[in-house]
């Protein structure tokens, strides 16, 4: 049975004498097409219309050349034949004739010192892990500049640590700067906040690992998540007897 009056309802449209009629189209298909008030939704719905009709006539097959260019569809790139270059070589921390070479504590620096160090030179980054200031010959002492490559700061890693990091148990980078003088040459310290072991994923000759916010995990000749052969240590402990940094290694 059908509802309502019948009688009431609004008769068809004839068809326009200019032919089809024009594709209608809708405020959030004109969003979608041109969002956040586009050029497409300020235009009046008539104009509006077979504009987006166009767009998308013309937008399609592009999508679908897109898509069959796509990296999963093309797989891996075709081996080439041309050679490898060499690794630069690594160098270290000195004059040289376009500057002088500078290391970072922890590979980081503020924006205040960066400012301060720019004023020596113009600042390059470099493949070593280091910046070169062009033209410098004397630098300022800044705090966390690295200036000699026998620098004990060389031998450590740390991550950012608690608080810095969510996921850190506790913190890291203070005791790694307190620990740093006792470390031997050619030997590494790696402090990490948890078992992730970010700051240094491979092997190093001692590991501290961060098991709460005062407390460190000692692995010798391992990553963060290896076997302890020392648990909880306090930073305290740690700064007490360096000693407990060669004992291993």
């Amino acid at each position: 049975a059908r509802l309502g009056n019948t009688s009431q309802r609004r008769p068809a449209r004839p068809p326009s004498a200019a032919g089809p009629s024009t594709p209608r189209t809708t405020a959030a298909h004109r969003a979608l097409l041109w969002p956040r008030g586009g050029l497409l939704a300020r235009l009046p719905r008539p104009r509006a219309a077979p504009v987006s009709a166009n767009f998308c006539r013309w937008r399609a097959p592009r999508r679908r050349a897109r898509a069959r260019a796509s990296p999963r569809e093309r797989g891996a790139p075709p081996a080439h034949d041309a050679p490898r270059g060499a690794p630069a070589p690594q160098q270290r921390l000195r004059q040289i004739a376009t500057g002088q070479l500078v290391g970072l504590e922890f590979g980081q620096i503020t924006a205040a010192d960066f400012a301060t160090l720019a004023t020596f030179g113009a600042l390059r980054l470099t493949p070593w892990r280091m910046l070169l200031v062009e033209g410098a010959s004397t630098l300022a002492l800044l705090p966390g500049l690295i200036l000699d490559h026998a620098d004990p700061r060389l031998r450590v890693s740390a991550c950012t640590g608690a608080p810095g990091c969510t996921q850190a148990l506790g913190p890291t980078r203070n005791l790694a700067h307190d620990l740093a003088a006792n470390v031997p040459e050619n030997s590494h310290l790696h402090v990490s906040g948890c078992t992730k072991g970010c700051a240094h994923p491979g092997t190093a000759a001692l590991t501290l690992s961060a098991t709460g916010p005062n407390t460190y995990h000692m692995i010798y000749n391992g990553t963060a998540s290896d076997q302890p052969e020392h648990t909880n240590l306090s930073a305290s402990q740690l700064r007490a007897a360096p000693d407990l940094l060669t004992k291993g290694s």
